[in-house]
């Protein structure tokens, strides 16, 4: 097969997967809802405490957690692109697709380009709250933003799928999943500005943290000045999950 068809092939199957998310309406609460109650109860409940004290470049904690609760929903959205790869192979799907003419890669790139595409979706609908939350980006920076969840999808799934590929159950997914991911967020300085001591190092190490920095500099300070190289380095670990799922893939 050549690489012309087995695009059109692959571009087919991230299709299914926006079908496939637009068909279950407590997917899209679910990956939309959490993020926004994270956003509430944490950005008013400390604001309250703390008399709307202005942190890390942020007028308040309530602007603060705008980044983090995006980059939260782009995890969610990954998350459930592997989560759809365990499906299909228990319904016998994926095995279909394994035994025809594709070439390994497409199934890997079809499940990262669905979730991509979600991404863009939940940024469409998430970034608005950043002008609630008093901030007011201009185009350029909004369609910058929409570039920051592109990114960070395909990273996540990445990372998602080279888990996926091994792990035959949902809940044992999940679990995997939660214990990587989440001290990821919470270590991306989503939650709390971590400028010095060991968390500082962690949080270099850290993919998810040139997200959340981007969109802090893009959103509290008009900067793109590392914009670039955090966009690359998300790439760069991106490409080689990639190759990795392919080696787990076989």
């Amino acid at each position: 097969m050549n690489f012309t068809k087995a695009f059109s092939a692959t571009f087919a199957l991230s299709v299914r997967e926006l079908k496939r998310f637009s068909r279950q309406r407590s997917r899209i609460i679910g990956t939309l809802l959490t993020p926004l109650l994270f956003w509430a109860l944490l950005g008013f409940g400390i604001d309250g405490a703390s008399n709307n004290t202005s942190v890390g470049g942020a007028g308040n904690f309530r602007q603060y957690f705008v980044p983090g609760m995006m980059v939260m929903g782009v995890v969610f959205t990954a998350i459930y692109a592997a989560i759809s790869l365990i499906e299909d192979r228990n319904s016998g799907f994926l095995q279909g697709v394994i035994v025809s003419p594709l070439p390994k890669w497409a199934m890997v790139l079809s499940k990262i380009l669905g979730a991509s595409f979600i991404a863009l979706f939940q940024g469409l609908l998430l970034l608005p709250i950043s002008y609630l939350a008093g901030m007011h980006p201009s185009l350029v920076e909004f369609a910058s933003c929409l570039v920051i969840f592109f990114v960070i999808a395909i990273f996540v799934a990445s990372l998602a799928l080279h888990f996926g590929w091994k792990i035959e159950s949902v809940a044992g997914f999940h679990g995997i999943m939660n214990t990587v991911l989440m001290p990821m967020w919470f270590l991306s300085g989503a939650t709390f500005p971590i400028k010095s001591g060991a968390l500082l190092w962690v949080s270099r190490l850290n993919p998810l943290s040139y997200a959340v920095g981007s969109f802090q500099d893009i959103l509290f300070r008009s900067s793109f000045e590392n914009y670039t190289q955090s966009m690359l380095i998300l790439v760069l670990v991106s490409a080689v999950l990639f190759f990795l799922s392919l080696l787990r893939r076989t």
